[in-house]
C-alpha cells in the first residue's frame, strides 16, 4: 500500500472509476512506467513488487488496461491500493484477471472479471457498487457464445 505522496512520484493524472476519483496511468504514458518501474525496485517489500510488476508488465502488454491508485482507509490512515483497471462501456472498472472455462463448450482462456473484492473494498457503496457491476453486460465464451465460469468483461482471445 502507498501513501499518496508516493502516487504522486508516479502519475498525477486522474480519472474516474465507479464515482471514486483514482490516480491512474496506461501503457502510452512512458514516463509513469518509468517511475512506477524505480518505485516498485526501490520501496516496495517482495510480496507486493511481485503483485505490483505482474500488474504493469500486464498493462504494457494489452491495449485498454491501466493501472489505477484507489484510496482506502485503513487504520485511521489513508493508503493508496495500485489496482489493473480496464476501460469499458465508458467507464474505468477495477479488474480481476482469472484462468476460466466455458460451461458449455470447454474452452479455456484469460478473462478480466470485474465482479471481484477488490473492486469495492473501501468504498461507502460497496454493495451499491458490487449490484452494478452484477448488471454490466458480460461477455460469452469466444468459441460458442456460452456462459464462463466467471464474469467477463475482457477476454484475452490471442493465440
Amino acid at each position: 500500500m502507498l501513501r499518496i505522496e508516493d502516487v504522486e512520484k508516479i502519475t498525477k493524472h486522474v480519472v474516474y472509476c465507479g464515482g471514486q476519483k483514482v490516480f491512474f496511468f496506461d501503457k502510452n504514458m512512458k514516463e509513469e512506467i518509468i517511475r512506477a518501474k524505480d518505485y516498485i525496485r526501490s520501496n516496495m517489500k517482495k510480496a507486493t513488487k511481485h503483485l505490483f510488476s505482474h500488474r504493469v508488465n500486464f498493462m504494457e502488454n494489452h491495449d485498454g488496461f491501466a493501472i489505477i491508485f484507489r484510496s482506502l482507509s485503513w487504520r485511521k490512515t489513508e493508503i493508496w491500493m495500485p489496482c489493473l483497471a480496464f476501460y469499458y462501456h465508458n467507464d474505468w472498472f477495477v479488474v480481476s484477471i482469472q484462468n476460466v472455462y466455458c460451461k458449455e463448450c470447454g474452452w479455456k482462456g484469460q478473462i478480466a472479471c470485474p465482479t471481484v473484492e477488490d473492486a469495492v473494498i473501501g468504498l461507502k457503496n460497496e454493495k451499491e457498487r458490487m449490484n452494478e457491476l452484477y448488471r454490466l453486460p458480460f461477455l460469452g465464451c469466444p468459441e460458442c457464445g456460452g456462459k464462463l465460469s466467471s464474469n467477463a468483461i475482457w477476454i484475452d482471445t490471442e493465440d
